[in-house]
Formats: C-alpha cells, structure tokens, sequence
C-alpha cells in the first residue's frame, strides 16, 4: 500500500478542486468536511493515482478550533470516518445527475493512543482532484478553518471559484438547492431558503473566511427566480485560485516512466514531449488509468495514441 502521511496540517496547502465538484451535489458533516479538506490538500497535482493518505488525530485536533476544546474528539473523528465511508456525490451531466463514489477506503486505529485515519479516494475523483489545468478553485485550507456547518463547507467551495470573476451570475433556487443538497420537502417556501439557510450561511461566510459575499435576488416577474452573488477577497490575495504550477523536471519525469510503462519507444516519447503541451499529455495519461480501472483495455499504447488522434481503441 501507497501511503502519504501527514505529520502537520498546513494551513498554506489548496485545496484543489474542479469547479464540476464545487458544484455537485452532496452531504456530509462537519468533521467529515474537515477530514476531506486535509486529505485532497495532500493531493500533487503531478501524482497518476490516488494514494492512502493517513492523518493523525492529534495533529488534526490542534489545528481544528471545533475540535480543540472538545473531549469527544477522536470519537466524533471516528465517526466521522463511517460518514465517509459511505459518501458519495451527484454531479450534474446533461440527462441529470451521476453518482460518483467518492472514498475508495477509510478506516479509523486507535494504534496504541496515537490514533490515526487512513483516506484513500476513490478512482472515481480522478478527473476532480489530479491534473486540472483549467476550470477550478483552490482556496487555503486555512479559508475553512472555522467552518461549522455543512452547508458553509459546500456553499464557500462553490462561491471561491467565482473569485477572479467576481460575481457568479444568476444561480437558481434549483442549483441552490442541489449545491445544499436539500431533500424534496425541504424550504420548499423560497422566502424560508432565504431567510433560514442562505443569508445565515452567507453571514457565517463573511465572519469565518476571507470572503466578501454580497446577495442580490433575480426577481424578474416579482417571485425570486435565483441569486446573483458578488464574492470578493477582504485582504490582500491569501488564497490560491490558480495552482502553482508543476515543475516540469518532475512532470517530465512523470510522463516519461509512464509512456515508458505503456511500451512506448524513448524516440517516440521524445517526439511526444516535444510536439505536445506537457500538461495535455499528463490529463491523457490520468484519463486512461482512469478507464482502465472500468474496462479492460488491450494495449495502453494504442489507447494513448489513440486518444492523441481521439479515436480510442478497447
């Protein structure tokens, strides 16, 4: 087993995440957002695959003000564990919404009064977390530090990746209500998801992190049709909105031990790198071991070359 382990939170790290994540629909609590939020920060954007990321509990509840002054901590970090376990997220596609399975494996060890969790994400999160070149955000893990609530964690993901435009457009009550995940018979009454839900959780937003939110009703034949919200930063840039990018000594690297893997000739490979965009190559390699982990495929060579002419061949 691959294992990453994180011996200190760092505030600094991204979280970075496809906006198409940001976005989906999903339900989790509070510790589970804080466990997730670790665990993608740990996430190279030059790795192929997922490794077992293994956080120590003592570490967490340091760094975690909702933690700190609880004596049930490690059992809700326990818990919290199960939550993910068993999670999953709704991303929107044309005829509706696809689940996605969003943990691969999640355990919790006492190990002796050092306890600690191991997180591996699931195959599935591949095109969300690794090798994104475009169409995402990446706030400090520090931004959501002292978030409490569920939908604080998801409302804040959704509205970073507006920074740089500075304002969202309109967002329906409908895309409202699938970012909060909301059952059916929930604030069916649209007056109750504005008073009760989003203008508390803007509120919250505003006091915890480093956002400025402004609300503004789409009211176009007098009934709320949606939300238009203007988001900016109180403070000089202290968060990522685009990631560094990748040394390309080490992507190189990465390319070529992968292709090299594919049984694909060092004259080719240097041909490859040469007339193609280095972090292209990358997202065609991620894709791959992506759908060979779905169906069998004969020879990963004539996949990749394939793709690159984007006629795949199974």
């Amino acid at each position: 087993m691959s294992l990453l382990e994180v011996t200190k939170v760092d505030w600094n790290k991204s979280i970075v995440r496809s906006n198409e994540y940001t976005s989906a629909s999903y339900t989790l609590s509070p510790d589970a957002h804080r466990l997730l939020s670790v665990a993608i920060s740990e996430i190279k954007q030059t790795d192929i695959s997922f490794v077992t990321c293994r956080m120590y509990a003592k570490n967490l509840i340091e760094y975690f003000p909702a933690w700190q002054s609880d004596k049930n901590a490690i059992a809700r970090i326990d818990k919290a564990t199960d939550v993910l376990m068993s999670s999953f997220i709704k991303v929107k596609q044309s005829d509706g919404r696809e689940k996605k399975n969003l943990i691969n494996s999640c355990r919790f060890s006492s190990n002796s009064g050092n306890p600690f969790i191991d997180i591996k994400f699931d195959d599935d999160m591949l095109p969300y977390f690794i090798g994104l070149n475009w169409g995402y955000s990446a706030p400090k893990i520090e931004n959501q530090r002292y978030l409490k609530k569920d939908q604080d964690f998801k409302l804040h993901s959704f509205l970073f990746s507006f920074v740089y435009k500075k304002e969202t457009g309109v967002v329906s009550v409908e895309q409202l209500r699938d970012i909060f995940d909301l059952p059916t018979k929930q604030y069916t009454l649209i007056g109750h998801l504005k008073s009760r839900l989003l203008l508390p959780t803007v509120e919250r937003l505003n006091k915890l992190t480093n956002l400025n939110i402004e609300v503004k009703d789409e009211k176009p034949w007098r009934r709320i049709t949606g939300f238009n919200f203007t988001v900016s930063q109180k403070t000089k840039l202290t968060t990522s909105i685009v990631a560094p990018e990748a040394d390309s000594t080490l992507l190189d690297w990465v390319i070529i031990e992968t292709l090299t893997h594919y049984e694909i000739n060092k004259p080719d490979i240097k041909k490859l790198c040469e007339t193609n965009d280095l972090a292209y190559l990358k997202q065609l390699i991620i894709y791959l071991e992506y759908q060979s982990k779905k169906t069998a495929i004969k020879s990963k060579k004539d996949y990749f070359f394939g793709m690159l002419k984007k006629k795949p061949s199974i």
